[in-house]
């Protein structure tokens, strides 16, 4: 039984190793197949890898030319607030010469309307003369001011309020600067004439009509239409002036003097 099972096993061992050795040729192209394939999955991480290498190299490239670009900006902004506070300091500097050359202008512009207005006088060919009667209103010359009592010659005829003041009929007189309100006038700034000039009652600043205005906290278009004189307004006084013969106009003023000295002005009550 047993001999029979063997030579029976015999012919089967056979066929098994033969398939078994067909079977190792089989396996033996499929492990170089993937042998081959774990080669070109190899071969293509390292391009992979070369590719992030690269990419990281031109990430790295970009972040240093930005850090030197802000590095830059940084130190261009440095410049900049330096070049602001120098121009700053300049300005400033510029502005304190400005503020002299203005006040030097002013005090020279004052000099050359005294000068004009001693010119003017001058011109009318009398004598100086005292000044008006002195009364509430009236104040002494300032020195070196000549003072004409006298009405101009018919050749100067009053035109302007400028005209009336150069002809010292008004030197010293006390003027107001007032601004109208709902139901009457309202008085902003006290003081004299002085030459063809005015200084208030605070300092002796000789100040033309729109200085004296400015002075006063105001601004109008006509200044001497608000600075009053005898109880009406330099432009008024002059407007009335116009109609009146060159011979009558000092005593027009003496009498318009005299009414405001003898009458109490109601617009004086502040």
């Amino acid at each position: 039984m047993g001999d029979e099972v063997a030579t029976d096993a015999a012919p089967a061992a056979g066929e098994f190793v033969d398939r078994r050795r067909r079977g190792d040729g089989s396996n033996r192209r499929s492990l170089e197949e993937m042998v081959a394939e774990v080669v070109a999955a190899a071969a293509a991480a390292h391009e992979a890898a070369d590719a992030a290498a690269e990419v990281a190299s031109s990430t790295a490239a970009s972040a240093e030319s930005a850090a030197s670009a802000a590095k830059l900006a940084s130190e261009t902004a440095q410049t900049a607030v330096a070049e602001a506070r120098k121009a700053s300091a300049s300005a400033a500097v510029a502005r304190d010469a400005a503020s002299s050359v203005a006040q030097k202008a002013a005090s020279l512009l004052s000099a050359l309307e005294l000068e004009s207005m001693s010119a003017a006088i001058g011109s009318f060919g009398a004598a100086p003369l005292p000044m008006l009667a002195k009364g509430e209103n009236a104040a002494p010359a300032a020195p070196g001011l000549p003072i004409m009592a006298a009405a101009p010659t018919t050749q100067h005829r009053i035109s302007n309020v400028r005209e009336l003041l150069a002809t010292g009929l008004l030197e010293g007189e006390r003027v107001m600067y007032r601004q109208k309100t709902r139901t009457s006038y309202k008085i902003m700034l006290e003081g004299r004439i002085k030459g063809v000039l005015y200084s208030c009652l605070c300092h002796d600043e000789a100040m033309s009509a729109a200085q004296f205005e400015l002075h006063a906290k105001c601004k109008s278009n006509n200044p001497n239409d608000h600075i009053f004189c005898f109880g009406k307004s330099l432009y008024t006084i002059v407007s009335h002036l116009r109609t009146k013969a060159v011979e009558e106009q000092s005593s027009v003023l003496l009498k318009l003097k005299e009414e405001s000295e003898g009458t109490k002005d109601p617009s004086n009550d502040k």
